[in-house]
């Protein structure tokens, strides 16, 4: 089996070979000449759970992320429950599920290669593969198993299942496969499935096709949501890749034309979430955004005021259409739609080393801008900085080299700005023998109205250049290309069998509708019969006379409502007077005082007294007042009995009518009440006279 492999994958090989030496006007493939026209990588375009992508080129494995470029050499290993979507450069669609692993051999239609068809080696796992009707390509593509070879022979759907090394069940949804195995080869038909059995293959099996597995249903449903996506402004054979444009941002027309605006947040650039890895073809961009493929390998991106950056969709295919600067510490791109939209139809594209350009990163606001030391990093975003943002912090920037072919350099090459300086000035070398020299670039990357004549000649053309793909992207000159078409005998059985297949197109018919006297006759029946639609009427109502009597009578028995009023005292100079009088006529009130009794110091005559009862009067008791006490403050309490010590009782309060106040309950004038406290106070015995009493 891995003979017979090995000496188709030779034949394979010599074919292309011969078609390259045939084909006038190509070079080899590791350095495809100006016009040459390359055609598109394969990508993996949808990743779910954990896949390990191992790269040809360096040998490092890493998580595999969407928009990832798929090359001659790069491998994929699934885990459990892991599942990827490919979409390959001859447009076939593969998906792949149930720990699958499986490593490119050939790639038809990939732009750094001439293999004739593709070949996928499916060690283990799952595989759906979808062969469309316009693939590219000599012959449909291959896939290589443990112990068959599996060769699809017209576009359909197909599932390989690989179950250990001695097992594979092919199924043909649509379309028809041939197995080779050591024993011969086996053709399978449309609904049904293949089961080789052996590590050689030494038993193959036809039975009916299975149901639809897992991963099929997932592709299933990966094409609907496709279909329901708005995408007209997108060409025919792009519009599978750019599907994630519909839910990611709108379309708006600007400038006359219609482009894409993704829903980003401010400040958002392009070609700044991403890295960048090395092609045969040059560096390429590969994006972290969802949609991120057809955007920035297809047309170009300009910023527009008012609405930020914006994408006009375009048909050829780049690595990425930017502009590069080189230079001893930074290395900064910036997309080339930045220019060739401000220059307009006299802007000129080519691939190639532009010149040389440095000073103040004013020039440079809107490039994207990088260390040498951070460049090519998975997480490189978290390192760059704007051209305007390194100009607050850094005057100058070094002078670099302004150029858009990027395919000698490579991963171990851009860690050494010497060694990229010399692979760019061997650039230049060449123009100084053919006596050009590299002008000075920095009035183009300032954008300035008018360019020196050595940068104008090499940036504008005279007349605008008529291109198959300015409609989409103006200002862009297409490479010329030259291709030759070899139609092969099996090609034009493929072409007479499809010719036979197509459907046959009725001619377009003029149909004319007579109207004869019977249906006249029915026709005026039915608009007899039908409803009586009455007319809009207005209603215009007229007051009379005695209308107009009747309401005057009812406006004029309506309640008076008397209007809110406020009123506001203002209070007269004799208001004043009288006030002040009322004030002097009330009553003082005394403050409340208490009375302290003293008590004689001899003993015998404490006794005496208590032996003695005091003589009762009907005149009210008074109180004794200090004599020490001074006229002007008295503390005589009236309203509470003094306080005694032993048998000495207080007097009495007199509840005669002398004690009463006079004028009928009202209270007495000031002048009277002064006068009676004053009487008060005279009545009232005095110490001596109480010692009198009691000797």
């Amino acid at each position: 089996m891995r003979t017979f492999r090995a000496g188709r994958l030779y034949g394979a090989a010599l074919a292309g070979a011969l078609v390259q030496l045939t084909s006038p006007g190509q070079c080899p493939a590791q350095e495809p000449a100006d016009d040459q026209d390359a055609g598109a990588y394969g990508y993996v375009r949808i990743v779910e759970g954990s896949i390990t992508f191992i790269q040809s080129d360096t040998g490092e494995r890493a998580q595999a992320e969407a928009n990832e470029p798929i090359l001659v050499g790069d491998q994929l290993i699934l885990s459990g429950g892991a599942r990827a979507e490919l979409l390959l450069a001859d447009r076939n669609l593969v998906r792949l599920g149930d720990r699958a692993e499986v490593a490119f051999v050939a790639l038809a239609a990939s732009p750094d290669r001439n293999d004739r068809s593709t070949v996928l080696d499916l060690r283990d796992g799952s595989m759906e593969l979808v062969v469309a009707r316009d693939y590219e390509g000599e012959a449909p593509p291959a896939v290589e198993t443990p112990n068959a070879y599996v060769e699809v022979s017209a576009p359909g759907a197909y599932l390989v299942l690989v179950e250990g090394q001695s097992r594979v069940v092919v199924v043909v949804r649509d379309g028809t496969a041939t197995i080779r195995t050591d024993q011969g080869l086996t053709r399978v038909g449309r609904g049904e499935e293949a089961i080789v059995e052996g590590f050689e293959g030494s038993q193959v099996r036809l039975a009916a096709a299975r149901g639809l597995v897992d991963l099929e249903g997932w592709g299933r449903r990966l094409a609907s949501d496709v279909d329901g996506a708005e995408l007209d402004y997108i060409d025919e054979p792009l519009r599978y890749s750019a599907a994630p444009l519909y839910q990611h941002g709108s379309w708006i027309y600007v400038r006359g034309r219609t482009a894409w605006r993704p829903h980003v947040r401010a400040g958002w650039r392009p070609y700044w979430y991403g890295r960048w890895r090395h092609t045969p073809t040059g560096l390429f961009w590969v994006s972290s955004e969802p949609w991120g493929w057809v955007p920035y390998h297809y047309g170009s991106w300009d910023h527009v005021p008012g609405f930020g950056w914006v994408w006009f969709p375009g048909r050829t295919f780049s690595t990425a259409w930017v502009f590069w600067y080189w230079g001893p510490e930074y290395v900064g791109w910036v997309p080339t739609g930045y220019y060739a939209h401000h220059y307009g139809p006299r802007f000129r594209f080519y691939f190639g080393v532009y010149g040389r350009a440095g000073g103040l990163f004013a020039g440079f606001g809107d490039w994207c801008f990088t260390r040498v030391s951070f460049f090519g990093r998975r997480h490189q975003h978290r390192h760059l900085r704007t051209g305007r943002g390194l100009g607050r912090t850094r005057g100058r920037l070094r002078e670099g080299f302004i150029t858009t072919d990027t395919r000698r350099i490579k991963a171990h090459t851009w860690k050494h700005p010497e060694r990229v300086a010399g692979i760019l000035r061997d650039g230049e070398r060449n123009r100084i023998r053919r006596e050009e020299k590299l002008p000075d670039m920095s009035p183009f990357i300032r954008r300035e109205p008018r360019l020196p004549p050595p940068v104008e000649n090499l940036v504008l053309v005279d007349r605008p250049a008529r291109s198959p793909d300015l409609g989409s992207q103006p200002g862009i000159l297409e490479p010329r290309t030259r291709t030759r078409i070899v139609e092969t005998p099996a090609a034009r059985n493929r072409t007479a069998e499809t010719r036979s297949q197509r459907p046959i197109i009725e001619p377009r018919t003029r149909t004319r509708i007579v109207e004869t006297p019977a249906a006249r006759n029915r026709t005026a029946e039915t608009r007899s019969q039908r409803p009586i639609i009455e007319p809009r009427t207005r209603t215009r109502i007229v007051e009379t006379p005695a209308a107009r009597n009747r309401t005057a009578e009812t406006r004029s028995q309506r309640p008076i409502v008397e209007p809110r009023t406020r009123t506001r005292i203002v209070e007269t100079p004799a208001a004043r007077t009288r006030t002040a009088e009322t004030r002097s006529q009330r009553p003082i009130i005394e403050p409340r005082t208490r009375t302290r009794v003293v008590q004689p110091r001899s003993e015998p005559k404490a006794r005496a007294l208590s032996s003695r009862k005091p003589e009762r009067s009907s005149a009210r008791a008074k109180p004794r007042t200090s004599e020490r006490s001074s006229p002007s403050v008295q503390r005589t309490r009236t309203q509470r009995p003094a306080r005694t010590t032993g048998n000495v009782r207080a007097p009495k309060r007199d509840r005669s009518s002398s004690a009463k106040p006079t004028g009928g309950g009202k209270r007495a004038s000031p002048a009277r009440t002064a006068a009676s406290r004053s009487a008060r106070t005279s009545s009232r015995p005095t110490r001596t006279t109480r010692r009198k009493s009691a000797n």
